[in-house]
């Protein structure tokens, strides 16, 4: 199956954000234009590419443009806004494919009952979208400080496309692995009175 990830790779922040907001990072939290420029590890970029790129950054709040007195000259830094973000993003990446596995390990043993099998994969979806309700609530906190509905709803759009394919999409992948499995566990839990009408109002 193809990876997941690659189908979301055109949405939210797309890997040349990510790579510019990773290389900020490691220049401490803030970069010049020319350093971003030249730097060795982000993507080959026309200026024009790498401008359009930074000002969606700053429109979205991920970044802020500075000015600082450097030697005497003012300098106009980019700045990151939001740092916890991309350590949040690398932690719940690798902690999601981890869990993932696991459960997928704990799932298919060959001792377990249908039932068994049953409980153990309803227990891993929820427990996979527990983390990405947690991510709703950081973003949706993080959204409250920004100057305007308009670019609260902005970041707000571009934070869940960030997420699902690691969160929902780790779900996704799971019940592939046990898809005739899967059909029945997710027709049991469409079918509960809470989730029914919802579904049948859709």
């Amino acid at each position: 199956m193809k990876n997941i990830k690659e189908y979301w790779a055109d949405r939210g922040l797309g890997s040349r954000d990510i790579a510019i907001l990773e290389a900020i990072e490691k220049m401490g939290g803030k970069a010049t234009w020319t350093s971003l420029l030249s730097h060795p590890e982000l993507p080959k970029m026309s200026k024009r590419t790498l401008s359009k790129h930074l000002k969606g950054l700053i429109w979205l709040g991920f970044l802020a443009k500075r000015e600082e007195r450097v030697k005497g000259n003012l300098t106009m830094f980019y700045v990151l806004q939001h740092q916890d973000y991309l350590k949040a993003m690398k932690r719940l990446e690798k902690k999601l494919a981890e869990k993932a596995g696991e459960m997928l390990a704990a799932i298919q043993k060959p001792e377990l009952s249908v039932e068994a099998r049953h409980v153990k994969l309803i227990s891993g979806i929820f427990d996979l979208l527990d983390y990405q309700n947690a991510w709703t609530l950081m973003t949706i906190k993080i959204c409250l400080s920004m100057p305007s509905e308009e670019k609260a709803a902005a970041h707000f759009l571009k934070m869940m496309d960030a997420i699902t394919p690691h969160a929902a999409g780790s779900a996704l992948w799971l019940c592939w692995e046990n898809k005739p499995l899967a059909f029945q566990v997710l027709e049991g839990l469409l079918s509960k009175p809470n989730l029914k009408g919802e579904a049948e109002s859709v």
